[in-house]
């Protein structure tokens, strides 16, 4: 059966209608006349694959990866650049229509709602600032500086097909920067463990550290360290991180020696400072972390995300902005936008995480009498306890992927003027976004990054402030 893809939806399916509704499409963009293969359901919803394309509206080209579209790590690489970023940016604003919260005349930044029945203002598609590679920017777009890869019983070591659990061996990947693609084949030289999950992170020196869970079964345990610390002496990784459990971890050098054992309960306390350089790190990634702890996808998107943060709290936020920052991490936005506050808490349940972003606070005496970092569960009853010594105006959120479902119940706690937020996953973000709008929150800016260029992701920086009552 013949079908028009009329537009795109999140996860970078085509959306299409036949004779019995909505299909959703994959491998098709907006505009493409294509012919269905057949369709199957899953909890409700039809999918189909294309047969042939009749028409295409998009200029397609070959692919600069040869492991696409079997590898589902990225996304529409027969496109160029700027037309996949079209295609995903339209994704977000028909989710964000789809929420009921673009205005329907799209003028001004925001709209009163309240002849269209709706309980929040609108967001205002032209006043959405986009941000991607393509833009001026000190440190252009390098590649992504982290990646997980898995290996099977034949010893392949690459990536996951998209929705499956089959793993494409891979040698290198174009969408990694250029020494973190290198390092797949030499590990793969040392030859792979079966069923191994290894996530890498390349940092600002150029060395590689890597992260693993640590196997049950002892005997392989061992045989595991061995050959992590074999790719440690011969230079291909930095340091392996073996994460015990969710709560400790063991770091392994080339000597096969403990570095660092950390438990879950982390001190709080604020360094000594060391005497290094009193101005601020020239790059993000300058800061202390590892394989096994969030880091942003490059040094390119990291720069962006800090920013727009910085211009969301020069614009926005009260004066004397006296922050608190939840899901802090190790740091990365903290560092980079702390001078543009009177005070600054970050907050991070990763007792790992606080561990690197006290070490760089300790080489970083300029930071040191604005900001800490506090480990604990975020959640409401936490950050009564945090709130009870401290009054913040402003607050940043940098949830994980599956977003914050209970938002509401720490802005209640801390009443912040100002609220910004940093997501990576723009159904959650909109989810999140949607609740803070129906609860006397105005959505004062909106930034889409183009982070993720060769994948469906956008990251998104809101800022929302408190409307009068």
């Amino acid at each position: 059966m013949s079908v028009k893809i009329e537009k795109m939806a999140l996860g970078g399916l085509g959306l299409a209608r036949d004779e019995k509704g909505v299909v959703f499409v994959e491998g098709a963009y907006t505009g493409d006349r294509i012919t269905l293969s057949g369709t199957t359901r899953k909890r409700g919803t039809r999918f189909a694959q294309v047969k042939k394309f009749e028409s295409t509206q998009l200029n397609r080209r070959d692919s600069d990866c040869a492991n696409w579209p079997a590898c589902g790590g990225c996304y529409a690489l027969d496109l160029e650049d700027h037309e996949r970023f079209e295609l995903k940016k339209s994704m977000f604003i028909e989710a964000l229509e789809r929420a009921k919260l673009v205005a329907p005349s799209h003028v001004g930044k925001t709209q009163d709602s309240s002849r269209a029945g709706a309980q929040h203002s609108f967001i205002s598609i032209k006043a959405i600032d986009l941000v991607t590679p393509q833009d001026s920017s000190p440190h252009r777009f390098q590649g992504a500086r982290r990646a997980r890869l898995s290996s099977n019983d034949e010893g392949d070591l690459g990536f996951r097909e998209k929705g499956s659990r089959t793993i494409v061996d891979v040698e290198s990947c174009a969408r990694l920067a250029k020494p973190l693609s290198s390092c797949i084949a030499q590990i793969k030289n040392c030859g792979v463990p079966s069923n191994l999950e290894i996530r890498i992170l390349l940092d600002a020196k150029g060395d590689v550290h890597a992260a693993l869970k640590a196997p049950r079964n002892p005997d392989f345990r061992e045989a595991l360290e061995t050959w992590a610390s074999d790719l440690c002496a011969q230079g291909v990784l930095k340091n392996v991180l073996f994460e015990l459990d969710q709560s400790s971890s063991v770091e392994l050098n080339e000597h096969r020696a403990v570095l660092k054992i950390q438990s879950s309960h982390s001190d709080n306390a604020k360094p000594e400072p060391r005497a290094e350089s009193k101005e601020a790190p020239s790059s993000l990634t300058t800061y202390d972390v590892d394989a096994g702890v969030f880091a942003q996808s490059s040094d390119w998107a990291a720069e962006q995300i800090c920013t727009q943060v910085q211009k969301s709290l020069r614009d926005h936020a009260p004066t004397n902005p006296k922050v608190l920052e939840l899901f802090s991490g190790c740091g990365e936005i903290s560092f980079a936008c702390v001078g543009e506050s009177t005070s600054w808490l970050g907050v991070e349940g990763a007792a790992r995480s606080v561990m690197h972003a006290n070490a760089t606070l300790g080489r970083s005496p300029y930071a040191m009498s604005k900001l800490s970092f506090l480990q604990t569960w975020i959640d409401a009853d936490s950050l009564k306890r945090v709130c009870t010594s401290n009054r913040f105006n402003t607050l940043i959120l940098d949830p994980p992927r599956e977003g914050f479902k209970d938002i509401m119940s720490v802005v209640q706690v801390v009443n912040a003027a100002c609220i910004i937020m940093v997501s990576c996953d723009p159904a959650t973000a909109i989810r999140e976004a949607k609740t803070l709008m129906q609860n006397n929150y105005t959505c004062s800016s909106l930034c889409l990054i183009d982070a993720f260029p060769r994948s469906t992701h956008l990251e998104s920086i809101w800022t929302f402030t408190l409307t009068n009552s």
